[in-house]
């Protein structure tokens, strides 16, 4: 004698590749009830909150000469192209401040910023870096603000026609240009070349350590904004009460 089916249950068929007849089960009848309503919407689910990246990296970094670019009239080694990087997306992209041109152009070299859609890192002629520390991310207007004050190095060398060559030269008590002597030129008895490594230590990086710290009170946080020395900083994991660095980043 066969079992009776239960009136709350149905037959399906479910088809196995290899089996030559089907193979019957019984599962419970969904009952006839509507699907549950949507969520409400609500600030901490909808829309998604973005993940803030809360720190920009601010580096001092240098890369290789190419061949024969170097300056025989500067002594610095090993010899580098300097710049300062501020890293502003985790996906590795920033910006790069340096200065470009020859320290024998009539207008100097020139303050000039290149944008950066990947690591630093990523540059093939990319030698090192040294990380100078972190910046909240809605000081960097400012910061910008402030390199703009600074002072390119001016033009350093002119062409001397008694030795058809570019040299570096001095100017006397009456305005006029003087060259040196080839034997202080051979043994380097002038004023060192004032270049991009000199411009992004002396230049950059001092308008980066006078950036004052800014304090806000965000509910029972108290909020600093401003740039934050390596040998300071301790990110923190998760932001509690007490003293932090809040922003969030930007292209």
């Amino acid at each position: 004698m066969t079992s009776q089916i239960p009136l709350d249950t149905e037959t399906r068929t479910t088809f196995y590749t290899g089996r030559r007849t089907p193979i019957q089960t019984e599962v419970p009848l969904r009952p006839e009830t509507p699907p549950p309503p949507p969520p409400l919407d609500s600030p901490t689910t909808y829309p998604k909150p973005r993940a803030p990246y809360p720190s920009w990296k601010i580096s001092h970094v240098w890369f290789h000469l190419p061949p024969g670019a170097q300056d025989f009239h500067d002594n610095s080694w090993p010899p580098y192209r300097h710049g300062l990087w501020i890293e502003h997306g985790p996906a590795g992209r920033g910006h790069l401040h340096h200065v470009v041109g020859n320290s024998s152009d009539r207008e100097g070299l020139i303050y000039a910023v290149k944008h950066f859609k990947h690591p630093i890192t990523n540059e093939p002629t990319y030698a090192g870096e040294t990380v100078i520390g972190y910046l909240s991310p809605e000081r960097y207007p400012d910061l910008k603000q402030a390199f703009l004050t600074c002072q390119p190095p001016l033009q350093q060398k002119k062409y001397n026609r008694r030795t058809d060559v570019t040299e570096p030269f001095g100017v006397d008590e009456d305005g006029q240009t003087v060259f040196y002597s080839q034997y202080r030129l051979e043994n380097f008895m002038f004023p060192p070349l004032k270049l991009d490594r000199y411009f992004v230590r002396l230049q950059l990086l001092e308008k980066v350590r006078e950036m004052k710290l800014s304090r806000c009170q965000a509910g029972d946080y108290v909020v600093l904004s401003g740039f934050f020395p390596a040998e300071e900083w301790d990110e923190p994991e998760e932001l509690g009460v007490g003293l932090g660095s809040a922003g969030e980043g930007g292209g």
